[in-house]
């Protein structure tokens, strides 16, 4: 990074001039039919212009010397390594939808239908010229000065099919079958297409008379749900990648490496491995169940949902399928393994009055976890094998590690130990120590004595909840939001874990409440108690530094993300100064939070295993909102 305020200037170290031009077009027709139909015509267009134009100059920087009161410069100082680029780039994106609406009632009977077609692309055009300028002067780029030069292009296209039905009788049997066929460039001929169809069912029970009749004086509203539905993803690799485009053809990329031949080089080309020709959409089957209500006259109302959602087809190679070593590559992936997510979520919001103030408080939760239905031909070596790396039918994204059940008091203890808990007899362990369960009981602390201690590291959290409401009174109003989450772990590493990590600093926390001796310059004074192991520099390979459920928090938490007070001036008062509308309000955003981490001085929603990210920031606004 150039923190040289010197060099701030484009007639010292160059310039750049970047230019950006874009048009959009949206185009929409749309023709009412008397009996109920509506056609409808979408189109967007999207051209996109970039021109990029460069120069970085060589130039020297020095450095003061106060022996000789002079300034001196060496190698390695300012920059040597010039450039010179020119690049332009078009981009055109267009998007076509055409689309008839049936709506009618027929009686009791509703009717309403839809047929669609859809289309988009894209394309990319790119071209770039490179050079090492010999001056800093002249900007004119000369082949003998070319060291890269690029002309790439790079296309999209996708195209479906949609059609939907809806029906209902008398608002109380509702019914909708709908469907998507859609094609994708990023698959072969043959494998292109899906098809993806859904159906959902509603019933509201409080239309029906046994339950008017008997509750309809405090049940305003009961309707029961179900569906069931399809959609497709463009997943190529396990990361979650799409397909890489035009893998599904044979042939050979160029620009790959290259070789002297006759004195002369010669650009190499490389075979692009097997074509891709039997992976497809991954296909996502979405099952849910669902209640919504309302009642007490509508004050209290709410919903709940149990779902899952059940991916198949998602890509992975054979293994049992082998290659010679000489052919260079592997099986491409094809559409294998499946996983599902399954979860339940729920959300009360209850609204009332008592004399003049009205108030409303809301709750809110979702639980959901991922986990892994099949994979391809799983194989273990042994029971062990099995039961710690096999992932079918199991939860996604489990911590292993080691339990801790307390710590070594003393080095008479230590000397006494049964259980070999560091691998070496022992001999590197000092009081305050780790000791760690020896799960099968084999007296050797190792990798089979690890267990699942946590949830996934660095991602959403499983359970996630929200309490919301607010306070009206006088034209007074206090509005509150509540966030918060469980069912996810920290793990703390580097600064947080290894005392003097990079030869750098560590919390205080880890210094002042650790194991120590009571004298440092006597050896054989007594221990002293604290919450970390005794200090160890540059020895982050020892046993206390295992991933164990001391170092691995399960985070919970629920922060005060919104709080504001406002105040409408009464109208009555703003009429004399010609204004509609006047309120005031002031605001808070990140307040506090509850949790279990501040020992450890981190935000509960970091992801960062070191800590060293900016910290949450707490906001203050006050304003006012003006209406002429």
């Amino acid at each position: 990074m150039n923190v040289n305020p010197a060099t701030y200037r484009d007639d010292i170290t160059g310039w750049v001039d970047e230019w950006w031009r874009g048009i959009n077009v949206n185009l929409n027709a749309q023709y009412d039919f008397a009996f109920g139909l509506t056609a409808k015509g979408i189109y967007s267009y999207n051209y996109l212009n970039e021109e990029f134009d460069g120069f970085e100059y060589t130039w020297d920087a020095y450095k003061y010397d106060a022996a000789t009161d002079s300034y001196n410069t060496q190698p390695g100082f300012g920059n040597q390594n010039p450039w010179r680029e020119r690049h332009k780039r078009n981009v055109v994106s267009r998007y076509a939808q055409f689309q008839l609406n049936y709506n009618k009632q027929f009686g009791p009977h509703g009717l309403s239908a839809v047929a669609a077609y859809e289309r988009s692309d894209y394309e990319n055009a790119y071209y770039v010229v490179h050079t090492i300028p010999t001056n800093n002067y002249v900007s004119t780029q000369y082949l003998s000065e070319q060291d890269y030069l690029s002309d790439e292009w790079a296309t999209e296209a996708r195209a479906g099919y949609i059609g939907r039905l809806n029906y209902n009788y008398r608002q109380k049997y509702l019914l909708e079958l709908l469907g998507r066929y859609d094609g994708s460039y990023l698959y072969a001929k043959g494998r292109r297409w899906g098809f993806f169809p859904g159906v959902s069912l509603g019933w509201r029970i409080t239309e029906e008379p046994f339950l008017k009749n008997r509750l309809g004086a405090w049940v305003n509203d009961l309707k029961i749900r179900a569906s069931y539905g399809e959609t497709g993803s463009e997943i190529g690799f396990t990361n979650g990648d799409p397909p890489q485009p035009f893998s599904y053809l044979p042939g050979y990329n160029f620009n790959q490496g290259g070789a002297v031949l006759d004195g002369a080089y010669t650009i190499g080309i490389r075979p692009r491995g097997l074509p891709i020709t039997q992976l497809s959409w991954v296909k996502n089957r979405s099952i849910n169940l669902g209640i919504d209500f309302t009642v007490l006259d509508g004050k209290l109302s709410g919903q709940f949902d149990v779902f899952q959602r059940k991916r198949t087809g998602l890509p992975a190679a054979r293994y049992d399928v082998l290659l010679p070593s000489e052919v260079g590559y592997t099986l491409p992936n094809d559409n294998l393994n499946s996983d599902a997510t399954r979860g339940i979520e729920g959300m009360v919001t209850y609204s009332g009055e008592a004399g003049k103030i009205n108030y409303s408080i809301g709750v809110n939760a979702t639980v959901a976890r991922l986990k892994i239905r099949s994979t391809y031909k799983p194989r273990f070596g042994n029971s062990w094998d099995k039961y710690r790396n096999s992932a079918e039918d199991r939860w996604a994204n489990i911590t292993w590690g080691y339990h801790v059940i307390g710590r070594f008091e003393s080095q008479e203890e230590i000397d006494h130990y049964e259980i070999n808990n560091d691998g070496q007899g022992n001999r590197t362990e000092l009081p305050g120590d780790f000791k760690y369960e020896d799960v099968n009981g084999d007296k050797i602390i190792n990798a089979l004595d690890q267990r699942p201690i946590g949830y996934a590291q660095g991602a959403q959290p499983y359970m996630s909840f929200g309490i919301n409401g607010s306070v009206g009174w006088n034209n007074f109003t206090l509005r509150f939001d509540f966030a918060g989450a469980s069912m996810q772990s920290y793990l703390r590493d580097w600064e947080l874990r290894y005392p003097f990590q990079n030869n750098g600093s560590s919390p205080a926390y880890m210094f002042t409440d650790r194991w120590h001796r009571e004298d440092p310059y006597d050896p054989n004074s007594r221990w002293i108690a604290g919450t970390y192991p005794a200090i160890r520099k540059d020895n982050t390979t020892h046993v206390n530094y295992q991933t164990n459920d001391f170092w691995i928090t399960n985070v919970r938490y629920i922060r005060l993300k919104n709080l504001e007070l406002g105040y409408n001036f009464p109208k009555a008062w703003l009429k004399r100064w010609g204004i509609n509308g006047l309120r005031i309000y002031a605001n808070g955003t990140n307040l506090f939070s509850l949790d279990n981490v501040k020992k450890y001085e981190i935000d509960p929603e970091i992801s960062s295993t070191n800590g060293l990210v900016y910290p949450q920031q707490r906001l203050y606004n006050f304003g006012f909102n003006l209406s002429l």
